[in-house]
């Protein structure tokens, strides 16, 4: 099914007005730019009531690059957790950009042996999120791989 770009439009609008409406966002936003970073990018967070109770900063200085689909984070992580076997931990949660300042949706490994964060996509300056439950992960797995 095609659709117009008024329509495309209209979803986006719809999508950023939910999200604007949803409980939890000021606190959220909050945490994040007192991490750091100058602006959040808003849309709906399914997980809002984990990331505000589970939530943490997690280390970047040891993070390691495992490169999979450009802009595709969840998918990757879903790919190298099952590939592990659910050895390592998913993440998720929030992730500030490297060159701009933005706080945007993410997913990352948590990988324990090494207490390091294993990123599928490009190596970020902050992160912010909750590691899931190992049935969290595989539902995680299954609704994204």
């Amino acid at each position: 099914m095609k659709i117009t770009l008024n329509q495309l439009r209209a979803l986006i609008k719809e999508e950023l007005e939910a999200a604007d409406k949803q409980p939890g966002w000021e606190e959220l936003e909050n945490r994040l730019l007192q991490i750091d970073g100058k602006e959040v990018s808003r849309q709906y967070e399914e997980d809002m009531a984990k990331l505000l109770s589970r939530g943490k900063v997690w280390p970047a200085k040891k993070t390691v690059v495992m490169a999979g689909d450009p802009s595709r984070c969840h998918a990757n992580v879903a790919n190298l957790y099952d590939s592990n076997e659910g050895r390592a931990g998913i993440v998720t949660g929030w992730a500030l950009g490297p060159n701009d300042g933005i706080w945007r949706q993410h997913s990352w490994l948590w990988w324990p042996p090494k207490k390091q964060l294993v990123e599928t996509t490009l190596k970020r300056d902050a992160y912010f999120g909750f590691e899931l439950t190992k049935s969290e992960a595989d539902q995680f797995s299954f609704e994204n791989y």
